[in-house]
């Protein structure tokens, strides 16, 4: 599945797919609609990145290696990133093929908007899904022409899952129609993401879980290279405690987006994202076979 000789993939992510208890796909997708563009080399630069994280995780007392982790590269390939038919289309069908196996999945865009062919494929194969979202945005602005970080979970709840199977924490901005429609089901705002979680979690034990993260969820501080920074974010200490509290569930796929190297030189923000992609892999894949 890889088309570019020169990649390298994520951290330890170097088993066969076929032997692999879970799989990372890359979507560097963009919707028209992106306010900061560059979130398209944000996959790669996490990979680049994660060669310099350990695969140990002293915390926990885990090690990612004793998991197979296989990782695509970036999926579409030949497709045009703006036809977005074409590429949600694409990216549906790799995590259905990755999810129908009962591979972990964890996918790393690219924009907001490739959350809505994720959970569909996780709908397709989980019919009883819920999804926790941690995001700054609501995603409910009124459907425009295209799906993006304003109005995915609209097309979403429209199209095919449910609203009330929808968990919504840390949004903390949009319109007063977009607001009204989510504080009638779960939603919690910073710095009460982690207490939204522990009062939450228990309706959440007996389903598949899908987790989605914007990384906007983040104060700007800790994250200067999101594609919609919003103040008013929680700290890296809530962000890596929240997952971890997630580790209870059955978390089946979860996508990161949102990041946009380009606006943050520092490179603080890539370092979270692959720092956040080892602790969830660190966090759900105990759930998964291990190597002998």
């Amino acid at each position: 599945m890889k088309s570019d000789p020169g990649f390298v993939p994520f951290l330890v992510a170097e088993a066969e797919e076929k032997y692999a208890d879970a799989v990372i796909l890359g979507c560097p997708y963009e919707d028209p609609g992106a306010f900061r563009r560059g979130a398209k080399d944000a996959p790669q630069a996490m990979r680049d990145f994660s060669r310099h994280i350990s695969a140990y995780h002293p915390d926990s007392g885990r090690d990612l290696s004793r998991w197979a982790v296989a990782d695509r590269d970036c999926i579409a390939q030949n497709e045009n990133y703006e036809n977005e038919e074409a590429v949600f289309s694409c990216l549906e069908e790799a995590a259905f093929s990755v999810l129908r196996d009962k591979r972990f999945l964890l996918t790393l865009g690219g924009t907001r908007a490739i959350a809505y062919p994720l959970i569909k494929a996780a709908k397709r194969m989980y019919p009883r899904l819920k999804v926790i979202s941690l995001d700054a945005h609501t995603g409910k602005e009124k459907r425009g022409t295209y799906v993006s970080h304003d109005n995915v979970f609209t097309a979403l709840t429209e199209d095919f899952f449910p609203k009330s199977d929808l968990y919504q924490w840390g949004s903390r901005v949009g319109s007063e129609y977009a607001v009204k429609d989510c504080k009638v089901r779960q939603f919690y705002t910073p710095p009460h993401v982690k207490k939204g979680v522990l009062e939450q979690m228990h309706k959440l034990y007996k389903y598949p879980v899908y987790l989605t993260i914007d990384i906007d969820i983040m104060d700007p501080p800790f994250a200067p290279g999101s594609g919609h920074p919003v103040y008013g974010g929680i700290g890296t200490a809530e962000l890596f405690e929240t997952v971890a509290l997630l580790q209870s569930l059955n978390v089946v796929g979860m996508d990161l987006t949102e990041i946009v190297p380009n606006y943050d030189k520092s490179g603080i923000t890539t370092v979270l994202g692959a720092t956040l992609v080892k602790e969830a892999l660190i966090h759900f894949l105990p759930k998964f076979k291990k190597r002998p």
